[in-house]
């Protein structure tokens, strides 16, 4: 069996892989990157200033490069995962610095979705919230276009382990685009 990801067991099946919301990725390191644009639009002004045209301009092209370079570094290492045993969520907050949550399936109290913000409406997208028996043991996952149909399938499939004690059976998640064109090729 092929690992999928870098923590997986050789018995543990992936069931649903998926990332936040861009948007959203990009509005909570928001502040970052603004205080990054004051400094160099001000250095950039400085060098203008002083006759350093060339180099300002330089400087705001590497500047908007370096932002975009971030975010992808950051944005590629952020993701949940809901396996056969237990869900885990990764988010990379800077460069060097990961942090990882992983807690196991049988142990699910609720799974909770819920929308906050203006954006969100219009995105159609909302949070997922996953509770654990555990005090004060909770995921959030925020901004999810299919936050209703993942909850619904965490859910069966925590049933299904509480009845069976197995995920044999259980089939990966598939997207309503995904079960369509299923349906369209039978």
């Amino acid at each position: 069996m092929k690992k999928e990801f870098k923590w997986q067991y050789s018995w543990e099946k992936v069931l649903l892989k998926c990332k936040e919301h861009i948007v959203s990725f990009i509005l909570n390191k928001i502040w970052i990157v603004l205080s990054f644009v004051i400094f160099i639009f001000l250095v950039s002004f400085w060098l203008v200033f002083f006759g350093y045209k060339i180099l300002a301009i330089f400087l705001l092209f590497f500047s908007i490069i370096l932002i975009i370079i971030y975010y992808w570094f950051l944005y590629k290492d952020s993701f949940l995962i809901f396996t056969s045993r237990r869900v885990i969520k990764q988010i990379r907050n800077w460069i060097f610095w990961k942090h990882k949550k992983e807690l196991k399936i049988i142990d699910i109290k609720s799974v909770l979705s819920n929308k906050k913000g203006f954006i969100q409406t219009i995105l159609w997208i909302w949070n997922l919230k996953i509770e654990w028996t555990e005090k004060e043991a909770n995921i959030y996952f925020t901004w999810i276009k299919e936050y209703e149909d993942i909850a619904n399938y965490i859910w069966r499939v925590v049933d299904y382990i509480k009845l069976n004690w197995h995920t044999d059976n259980i089939s990966k998640y598939k997207s309503r685009k995904q079960r369509k064109n299923l349906e369209k090729e039978f």
